[in-house]
């Protein structure tokens, strides 16, 4: 089952759970259900991953280069993109580290976290594990609420295992893939660990890093497995390249959604023949608007045309707001931001 699919068949609370549904919320990190494919176009992505340049971080195409920037990270997951980064770089977490958290923040003991780190071979936890501890915590949870004489600091604590296990499924499956597709690795947890803070990490950047090592890895020779594309590559090319990939689009597609989430991929296949020969055949100088609008059209109406696109299908009046003619007319902070950023 391929990550999207697999977040999308994941089992959830009621909406008057709103213990559960406020922290998710609260993390920043609930747009991600909205935006996975049960169908991932493999020789789709792997004709564009074969132009990935490490060197350049960007795809090298006929009419130039190109890249997935934060921008396309914010508009299609809307996702932190500010915040502190996740700092685990060439770090990876102990067994011993890992039966902690896992006692601590998953109520997963350590015997039976040892038995799941053996067989993963690391301190890892498989998606089917994962969902079983959630399923436990969720339930444990339930009858705790139905339970008189149950301690709220019980209560309490097993609510908070159940939305950590429910995030690191999600981010899992989503931001974090790897070439297996069978496991997390536990490193993730400890971003979970103090719930009202999860929103404070910088997710967006963290994943969009993520996705760019992972691209430096799989554009090398000989590297095997193509496995493990994350949701906003998918989305990028949906975004950008719309001669590419079989897809529809949800009737019910808002502009204050994900644009991740406007897309439903169909199946394809897994080779990349097809779009590798029509990547290399991109026309290396775009035709003007005048050469290539319909007959009848001048550049007023053109660009009539192009507001009128810009309006349905990126933002609305309500959402861009008042034209800055000055610098001084941005909202305060925004140069100092934009500077970090």
């Amino acid at each position: 089952m391929n990550p999207g699919k697999r977040i999308n068949s994941l089992d959830k609370p009621e909406n008057d759970k709103a213990w559960f549904w406020d922290r998710v919320e609260a993390s920043g990190l609930r747009p991600l259900l909205k935006t996975n494919y049960n169908h991932v176009g493999s020789g789709l992505l792997t004709a564009f991953t074969e132009r990935w340049q490490p060197e350049t971080g960007t795809f090298h195409l006929p009419i130039g280069e190109m890249t997935i920037t934060l921008d396309v990270v914010s508009c299609s997951l809307h996702i932190p993109i500010t915040g502190k980064m996740l700092n685990h770089a060439r770090t990876s977490c102990t067994m011993e580290e890992g039966q902690d958290m896992c006692e601590e923040l998953l109520n997963f003991s350590r015997e039976d976290a040892q038995e799941e780190f053996d067989k993963m071979k690391g301190a890892h936890v498989s998606f089917a594990k994962l969902l079983e501890i959630y399923h436990d915590n969720l339930n444990s949870v339930l009858e705790a609420e139905n339970n008189e004489d149950e301690e709220e600091e019980t209560v309490e604590f097993l609510r908070d295992c159940t939305v950590r296990a429910f995030l690191l499924y999600l981010i899992g499956g989503t931001l974090f893939t790897n070439k297996s597709a069978q496991y997390v690795d536990l490193i993730f947890l400890s971003y979970l660990q103090d719930i009202p803070l999860i929103n404070t990490w910088n997710w967006g950047a963290s994943g969009l890093a993520y996705m760019y090592n992972y691209l430096d890895r799989v554009s090398r020779r000989r590297c095997g497995n193509h496995g493990g594309y994350n949701c906003m590559f998918q989305a990028w090319v949906f975004a950008h390249y719309k001669r590419y990939g079989h897809r529809f689009l949800d009737e019910n597609y808002t502009n204050e959604e994900p644009v991740g989430a406007k897309y439903y991929p169909l199946k394809t296949g897994k080779w990349p023949y097809e779009t590798r020969t029509s990547l290399d055949r991109m026309e290396y100088i775009p035709r003007a608007p005048g050469v290539s609008a319909k007959a009848g059209m001048n550049q007023f109406s053109i660009q009539d045309a192009f507001d009128e696109y810009l309006n349905e299908n990126y933002v609305t009046e309500e959402m861009r707001g008042p034209r800055a003619v000055h610098g001084y007319e941005t909202v305060s902070g925004y140069i100092a931001w934009f500077d970090n950023i």
